[in-house]
């Protein structure tokens, strides 16, 4: 007989009353029995041939009615007996009603309660059955089985179940599965090709950049060759040149660099004359250092403008020259000293308040400060100088009487002595 209980061959059960049981599932229709417990997603289950599914596990909504006592005791009673032990102690979930169309719900009359057994997926060929067809091994439930096939018979019969042609749902859920997955991959490669755009538009700007770049640095590279044949000369050509800047003093050459600095700098602010300082400016052939003699301090970082700034140890000075990024490194590559030295200078009397490491607000607040802790001072410098004068005054004062107070005596003594003669 044509066996159509699903891996029989791996279940360790009696196989006398495996094949009743396959003989009388086949006597009611059906063409498939899943007796292992095996995950069921209603939203795409469906069969070519009439097939039940013993006690399975769900992958859509299901209830959190348990299969527990208080829910079928009768039925649940009556089937421990028949199996001669514990049995039916675990749980199932039940499934939720009209999770799909045409989901009949089976139940069944016993005891006086009405316990849901099962669904009847009228449509795809499948009846859920919440019972488990066997606990323990078969041979010692004999009765069991035999009450199981009886509930079986009466709900086919009850609820006529047929099978039916299911090759229309098969192919509509093939159709909605492939459309399903031709729109994502639509909805991906539109995507893709969206990124892909974006990255060519910036690569263009980019590409031009690169070979405008390059073309610079190629003239660079000749201008720096000539400067390379007579390194000593040219080079100290270039440090006379900013020695003549009227704004430029201290230019030296050290083992760091190039070193000079600027006379103090002011930036105007909330129509305040702002002092930043003395910058000292420190260049290598790859390198501009910028240093102020009054920075402010603020979250770990020192910051010499509004556009410079540096964090300890690193020494690294991150600078901002806004949209003439390049201009700075460009006259330096060239060993244009004078032009850069004049470029920093005006850049450090500037603020752009709308590209700023650090606002200005932080120097005028630290000047502010500055100015209130220099006034505190000296009034406490003038209280302690009245003090200290006062402190003076009273002791010559108490020197006075108590030298009064020592030769009254002694002139009284004197008086009276005379007095005796």
């Amino acid at each position: 007989m044509e066996n159509i209980i699903k891996n029989i061959n791996e279940l360790d059960v009696d196989t006398k009353v495996a094949g009743l049981f396959n003989s009388e599932l086949k006597k009611l229709g059906f063409k498939k029995a899943v007796i292992q417990q095996e995950n069921i997603d209603l939203n795409e289950a469906v069969e070519e041939n009439l097939t039940i599914f013993f006690k399975p596990c769900f992958s859509t909504p299901y209830s959190d009615k348990y299969y527990n006592r208080t829910a079928m005791s009768p039925l649940r009673d009556e089937l421990r007996h028949l199996n001669g032990c514990d049995g039916l102690d675990g749980y199932t979930y039940y499934s939720n009603d009209n999770v799909i169309q045409n989901q009949i719900t089976l139940k069944l009359e016993t005891g006086g309660h009405t316990c849901t057994i099962g669904h009847y997926l009228s449509d795809r060929n499948i009846i859920i059955f919440y019972l488990p067809p066997y606990h323990n091994y078969w041979e010692n439930s004999p009765d069991y089985i035999k009450r199981i096939l009886e509930i079986i018979k009466q709900l086919a019969k009850e609820y006529k179940f047929k099978e039916v042609d299911t090759s229309k749902i098969i192919e509509k859920m093939f159709l909605d599965t492939f459309s399903k997955n031709v729109e994502d991959k639509i909805i991906g490669y539109n995507r893709e090709v969206q990124d892909i755009n974006n990255n060519i538009e910036i690569y263009e700007k980019q590409f031009i950049t690169w070979n405008n770049t390059a073309l610079t640095r190629k003239k660079e590279i000749i201008a720096l060759e000539e400067i390379k044949k007579e390194i000593k000369s040219t080079l100290y050509e270039k440090v006379e040149a900013i020695k003549k800047l009227k704004f430029v003093k201290d230019v030296q050459l050290t083992k760091d660099g190039i070193s000079f600095k600027f006379d103090r700098i002011s930036i105007k602010a909330r129509d305040k004359e702002v002092d930043m300082g003395v910058y000292t400016i420190t260049l290598t052939p790859s390198t501009i250092k910028i240093r102020s003699s009054r920075p402010i301090e603020k979250e770990g970082g020192i910051y010499h403008s509004p556009h410079v700034y540096h964090c300890p140890p690193n020494e690294e000075t991150n600078i901002c020259f806004g949209n003439q990024q390049g201009v700075p490194h460009s006259l330096l590559g060239k060993l244009e000293l004078k032009q850069l030295a004049h470029f920093l200078y005006l850049f450090l009397k500037s603020y752009n308040p709308e590209s700023t490491y650090c606002s200005m607000n932080y120097w005028i607040n630290a000047r502010e400060k500055e100015e209130a802790e220099k006034k505190e001072k000296e009034r406490l410098k003038k209280e302690k100088k009245k003090s200290l004068a006062l402190a003076k005054k009273q002791r010559v004062e108490k020197i006075k009487i108590e030298g009064s107070q020592v030769n009254s005596p002694l002139i009284e003594s004197i008086s009276t002595s005379a007095g005796g003669i």
